[in-house]
């Protein structure tokens, strides 16, 4: 039988039940009732009866209240009619009894009947003789006293004694029954109630019999989808795919629990691929991330000695111009390659979530100005109008992750440069309070350029995506905006666009950072000086690395400083190289062989002669695991390879807490070969001179390229003053170009 045949039986048997016991209990209730009803019926005719019996009585009595002295015959004649009728009623009502002989409760009234029937009779026929005999003696004179004797002979009689015998008797019987009329009317009353009783006991019965039998047959859906509720449960919160849903149902809920099993079946297999492919994923997730650490490394290795050198070689004081613009080639190169690099790692971070905001405090001012000096320039060069707006409200000093920022608006503005090659590129920066101790930036990057597709705007975030097309390609990794993106949503934001298909673009994003009142300059030297050596004694510095390229390179930054060096080609050496010399610091790479360099750290620090030794760690990137063991171990400084000179020179002045000696310095001036040769350059007219600077004040590289062109062909003695100026040009060094222009204006 299906589901839906049992429903409907079941459906039709509940109905039925509720039908017939309803029925039930008005039909017991009512027949109780109309027995009550029928017996005070019975008992009232009953009693109107017995009154019209004492009527009867009453009028037959009637005929023995005639005074003996009576000599009025009339009155026996009337006397005579009254007891015919009386004898006439009282026979009916005797037939009646016969008739029916339930129709009295009180077994006593019929043989009162039988005797007052008989009496009356008897009556009558004393009546007859009396009148006979007294009619002939009315015409007789001197008879009244006989006729008195017979009227007094016939009230004596038996006959009109038995009569007043049976009117008490049935005074007696009528109170018997206006008891009995009471009785029932009381039991009328009470039959009424037990009938409202039964009625809702009935009721009552048929509902709880009808919910019994509501529930058992519920049970019938219920008790299958409870069992069907249960397994999914146990599906849903446990992931448990071993448990089977059993039944012996041929109905719908077979054929459920059959495909639910089914289901189960498919998903359990499912479960054991994914978890196959997890594992196959956190293997590959492990692989590209051993991959990762390893290529970062492989790479960022010979990139660390091409950069430190041509730190090296553009400190050298033997270097020509020419040789000194080729220099500047490779290290701009060198760190356009090393862009790429650390767009891929940071990319890999950011898919492994292994990235994390630093908080420092820096200068906004000047940190979008030194942005917005680069890509002025460039735009200038492409003869692109860049506008750069700032609010009067522009905080001092403000509190959020410096490098992150930075590298957002580089991207957008990059791009914007990239794809614009006409109109303007604008960068927006606007302020809004929120409380006095945090502010909201927003930035605007809009730009006049080729524009994005409505269709591709989605696509724009995604890694390695490039939206353009074959006419606008340009070169990239495609992973800038996807990094910057995610970058702002470290930050609690987002980058919006609005772009139009060769219209342009506008890309905007805004922070939430606080303002810092309080600020001190980290800076402790000043950049762009050489530093040639330090003053007081002689310091020992221990160099540790595997790679004798890394070694040679920190050698050759700071031996010409005049520091005593030693060297290490692992931790293990260079702890027995540390108890040795005693160095005054120590250097040291992180991933050596033998003993690697957190494990170095941990014997000196442990030492008695060593632990007081300053301790700066390197390695070409760092990991999650690194930056636990830096604050496990309290490392206070971490160099990142490529190492730059200059922060090089910051930590040491800050361990060694030494003074340097810079050329510029009126004990050690040193004058290098290009100064040497500005000694010898031929300066054109001030007016040229004044015009240079005006270009060079407003950054219109364009315009001093055209004025240089124009004094070349003036005079050829201006070559080297040209071939000097086009120098600074090619490495952008605007301020210096200014800074030369006015010492020569002035001189």
């Amino acid at each position: 039988m299906s589901l839906s045949q049992k429903i409907k039986s079941v459906y039709i048997f509940i109905i039925g039940i509720a039908v017939l016991g309803s029925t039930t209990s008005f039909a017991i209730g009512d027949y109780y009732y109309y027995r009550a009803k029928q017996q005070k019926i019975k008992i009232t005719q009953e009693h109107r009866l017995l009154n019209k019996l004492r009527h009867t009585a009453f009028e037959i009595q009637s005929i023995t209240g005639f005074s003996s002295s009576s000599q009025k015959t009339e009155n026996l004649h009337k006397a005579k009619v009254v007891a015919i009728k009386s004898h006439t009623k009282v026979t009916s009502f005797l037939e009646k009894f016969n008739n029916s002989p339930s129709y009295f409760s009180i077994p006593e009234v019929k043989e009162l009947l039988t005797q007052y029937r008989d009496t009356i009779k008897k009556l009558s026929q004393n009546l007859d003789t009396t009148l006979n005999q007294i009619e002939p003696l009315k015409s007789k004179p001197n008879t009244l006293p006989q006729v008195q004797k017979e009227l007094a002979d016939f009230s004596a009689s038996k006959t009109n004694k038995k009569l007043l015998y049976l009117a008490d008797e049935l005074g007696l019987i009528i109170n018997i029954a206006e008891k009995k009329e009471e009785k029932a009317a009381v039991e009328l009353i009470k039959a009424e109630f037990s009938r409202f009783i039964i009625i809702l006991i009935g009721i009552c019965l048929t509902i709880i019999t009808t919910y019994l039998l509501t529930y058992s047959a519920a049970k019938i859906i219920i008790y299958p989808l409870n069992k069907i509720k249960l397994f999914v449960r146990e599906i849903a919160e446990n992931s448990n795919f071993t448990v089977e849903l059993s039944t012996t149902s041929q109905d719908e809920f077979g054929d459920i629990t059959y495909y639910l099993n089914q289901i189960v079946i498919k998903m359990k297999n499912l479960v054991i691929t994914n978890q196959e492919a997890e594992k196959a994923c956190d293997v590959a997730n492990q692989v590209k991330r051993r991959f990762m650490a390893n290529i970062s490394h492989e790479l960022l290795t010979p990139l660390n000695g091409i950069l430190g050198y041509t730190q090296v070689l553009h400190n050298s004081s033997n270097i020509t111009q020419k040789e000194e613009r080729g220099i500047k080639v490779i290290h701009k190169c060198a760190e356009h390659l090393l862009t790429l690099i650390n767009d891929i790692i940071e990319f890999s971070k950011i898919d492994l979530n292994a990235i994390d905001l630093k908080i420092s405090d820096f200068k906004l001012r000047y940190f979008l100005e030194e942005i917005i000096d680069i890509y002025r320039i460039q735009a200038q060069q492409k003869d692109i109008l860049f506008i750069y707006e700032i609010p009067d409200n522009l905080p001092s000093v403000i509190a959020t992750d410096r490098q992150k920022l930075r590298r957002v608006i580089i991207n957008l503005l990059g791009n914007a440069l990239k794809f614009t090659d006409q109109g303007s590129i604008t960068f927006k920066v606007i302020i809004s309070h929120l409380t006095d101790s945090e502010i909201k930036i927003k930035f605007v990057v809009r730009d006049t350029g080729v524009g994005i597709n409505e269709a591709d705007l989605e696509k724009i975030f995604l890694p390695f995506e490039k939206v353009v097309d074959s006419k606008n390609y340009k070169d990239g990794t495609g992973l800038g905006l996807s990094i910057s993106q995610k970058m702002i949503e470290l930050m609690e934001s987002y980058i919006e666009v609005d772009s139009e298909l060769g219209k342009g673009s506008s890309f905007i994003f805004e922070i939430k950072c606080p303002v810092v009142e309080s600020y001190k300059e980290k800076n402790i030297h000043i950049k762009n000086r050489k530093i040639i050596g330090y003053s007081g004694e002689q310091k020992k510095i221990l160099i540790v690395d595997d790679l004798w390229e890394h070694r040679l390179l920190i050698v050759n930054i700071l031996e010409p400083l005049g520091f005593d060096l030693i060297e290490a080609k692992n931790g293990k050496e260079g702890l027995e190289k540390a108890k040795e010399y005693q160095p005054d610091l120590i250097i040291s790479d992180i991933y050596m062989p033998i003993l690697d360099g957190w494990e170095m750290l941990c014997y000196v620090d442990s030492h008695q002669n060593l632990k007081d030794i300053p301790f700066i760690l390197t390695s070409t990137s760092i990991s999650d695991q690194s930056k636990e063991k830096i604050n496990s171990l309290e490392v206070k400084y971490f160099l990142i390879k490529p190492i730059q000179d200059e922060e090089l020179y910051r930590l040491i002045e800050r361990e060694l807490d030494i003074n340097w000696k810079y050329a510029d310095s009126d004990n050690f001036l040193e004058i290098h070969p290009n100064q040497k040769q500005q000694e010898s350059i031929i300066f054109p007219s001030s007016s040229e001179l004044v015009m240079l600077l005006d270009y060079a004040k407003k950054g219109q590289i364009k315009g001093i390229i055209e004025e240089l062109e124009k004094i070349a062909d003036i005079n050829s003695e201006y070559q080297d003053f040209v071939n000097h100026l086009n120098s600074l040009l090619k490495d952008f060094n605007i301020k210096n170009i200014r800074s030369f222009l006015k010492e020569n204006i002035q001189e």
